[in-house]
């Protein structure tokens, strides 16, 4: 599947998500793997935190409630969150995505991305794993998804 299909797919299920028809909706192309390549690392008016996991993954969906919390909390704080998922299945993925009600941007890194960047710069052997990444471009790996918040504060103070 081509990049361009992959974000047609998530726009499309960010729509259904939100309960807004599609004619009153435009696509928004804003967050996908070259905005994660070009923005994550700069300077920017806002901290990100990227959540790798995947659909298969019982200590990623396990964790999924207590990241649903802290998005609610902080997504209007200038916080933005982006999952990357690492399932083979796109069905299996969007049909997660959907069963959690997981709000923010969600990416399939499929085989058809290069992952060269992610795997430099977001390295991690096991999943879940995030990183908070600070409005100078600083990313810092959080362990456990309990610590997230302390790591967003610390972002945010900077």
């Amino acid at each position: 599947m081509c990049r361009l299909q992959n974000i047609i797919r998530i726009a499309l299920m960010l729509v259904i998500l939100s309960g807004v028809s599609v004619a009153q909706t435009t696509m928004d192309r804003s967050v996908s793997m070259e905005t994660i390549e070009k923005q994550s690392l700069q300077a920017k008016d806002e901290v990100w935190v990227l959540d790798f996991w995947a659909s298969w993954c019982g200590p990623c969906i396990q964790s999924m409630p207590h990241l649903k919390d802290v998005y609610a909390k902080y997504k209007s704080q200038g916080v933005k969150f982006i999952s990357l998922s690492h399932d083979r299945s796109a069905d299996a993925w969007e049909r997660t995505v959907v069963r959690l009600n997981m709000e923010w941007p969600q990416l399939l890194l499929s085989s058809d991305v290069d992952q060269t960047f992610v795997n430099k710069n977001f390295p991690h052997p096991y999943i879940p794993t995030l990183f908070v990444i600070d409005k100078k471009g600083k990313a810092e790996k959080v362990m456990q998804v309990h610590e997230l918040e302390k790591y967003i504060q610390k972002a945010m103070a900077q």
